[in-house]
Order: C-alpha cells, then sequence, then structure tokens
C-alpha cells in the first residue's frame, strides 16, 4: 500500500494570488507545475512532459454520497475516510515523462506547490503498482467519479499513482509530500520513469457560507471604483 510518511513543514512561498470564482481554485502554483483546463486525457502518453507537472480543477461542490477513501487524511496524515455529507472540490495533479524507457537512468523529475484558497482535507495518490512492489490501495481509481467528465482516466492502469515508499528509492522514483502549517499549500516532487506516469487527487474543503459572504464582499469593495 502506497502509504509512505507524509511529512508537514512551513512552506515558504512568494505566490500571487488572484482573484476567481468564489470556490476553492488553486490560487497559485510555483516550481514546474502549471495550471492547465482539463484535458482530454491523462492516459499513458497522452498528456506527455518531462519538465512539467500538470494541475488542473475536476469537480467541484460535490456533497459526498459515501465516504471517500483517502491515502492521507489531513490534518494527521494518515489514511482515512472523508465522511458523507461533506462538500468537498477536487483537483488533479499530473505528470508523464516523455518517451517509453524504463531505464532508471532515465528517470525524470518535477517539484513544485500547488495553493488554495481554503484548506486540504485529503490526498489521494494509490493506483496499481507492479507485481514485485508494494500492494496498493487503489484510491485513485474508487475517486475518479469526482474527475471532470471530458477526461479519460487510466483506471486500473498500472503506476498511476505516487510511490512514496523507502522501496523506490532504490531506482530514484519514490515521491515525497509536504504541506504548509495552515494546509493551504502541498508542495509535492514527482518523479517517474518514461513507461509510467505519476498522479495526485487533492480534495479541499468548501468554504462556509460566511466565508463565501465575506469573501464576495471583499471582492466588491475591491472592484469599486472612488468617484468622490
Amino acid at each position: 500500500m502506497k502509504h509512505g510518511i507524509v511529512k508537514f513543514v512551513s512552506v515558504m512561498t512568494g505566490l500571487l494570488v488572484t482573484a476567481g470564482p468564489l470556490q476553492a481554485v488553486p490560487v497559485s502554483v510555483s516550481g514546474d507545475f502549471a495550471l492547465i483546463a482539463p484535458p482530454a486525457s491523462v492516459m499513458p502518453g497522452a498528456l506527455e512532459s518531462s519538465t512539467t507537472g500538470w494541475a488542473f480543477a475536476e469537480q467541484q461542490n460535490v456533497r459526498l454520497a459515501s465516504d471517500l477513501m483517502v491515502d492521507a487524511l489531513l490534518p494527521g496524515g494518515a489514511a482515512g475516510a472523508i465522511t458523507a455529507g461533506t462538500t468537498i472540490n477536487s483537483f488533479f495533479l499530473h505528470f508523464d515523462p516523455l518517451g517509453d524507457s524504463n531505464a532508471a537512468a532515465d528517470v525524470e523529475t518535477v517539484t513544485g506547490s500547488l495553493t488554495f484558497s481554503t484548506p486540504i482535507i485529503g490526498v489521494i495518490w494509490g493506483g496499481l503498482p507492479c507485481a514485485q512492489c508494494p500492494p496498493s490501495s487503489l484510491f485513485l481509481d474508487s475517486s475518479d467519479y469526482l474527475g471532470d467528465p471530458g477526461v479519460l482516466y487510466p483506471t486500473g492502469g498500472l503506476g498511476r499513482g505516487l510511490e512514496t515508499e523507502e522501496f523506490y528509492a532504490r531506482n530514484g522514483t519514490q515521491d515525497f509530500l509536504t504541506f504548509s502549517p495552515d494546509f493551504m499549500t502541498v508542495s509535492v516532487s514527482m518523479s517517474a520513469l518514461p513507461r509510467h506516469s505519476d498522479q495526485l487527487r487533492i480534495i479541499t474543503r468548501l468554504p462556509e457560507p460566511g466565508t463565501l459572504w465575506l469573501m464576495s464582499l471583499g471582492l466588491i469593495c475591491l472592484g469599486a471604483r472612488r468617484v468622490f
């Protein structure tokens, strides 16, 4: 099972926050990550880059009909469930290096961070591993219903999750996540062979109704013009 140790550290960022929809959209990315519109596919070979990890919004304002299993439930960090009835936003991070090599010398790495306007409450990275790898929780597969309806996902595919265990250090593909103390920012290091991809689903909580009203008022005040 792709558990590993999830570290919690202070993340210092100099990120630009821009006004947008009153949901927990990523307000900024840094490092090797780029925000894009939902692509047609994140199947192997469909969205390749050896230098960039692609982030996009999935389904938003979803009220969970059943418990959602995650590999790290925040703030504790252990695997667990986001309970039914919670209203969440879902986001996806994808890295698929160019090529088709399975040689350790061809491992590619991207690092960066994503910052949100509301706290991250869970992250999902478990996918079907190789026969010699530690067993997987398959939480990515079971949470693909949160994906964008226009995106083709590799449900049931090999190598789609993160490899956080020490087992993967031997070939250079071990992945790492860290969170800021307020859980608004996740920093990720993804290392993958060109034959495989690394994928991560990030779950954030929606603002409370009162918070939304205050955010709306703030945006109105920012947009007001002085006429006297």
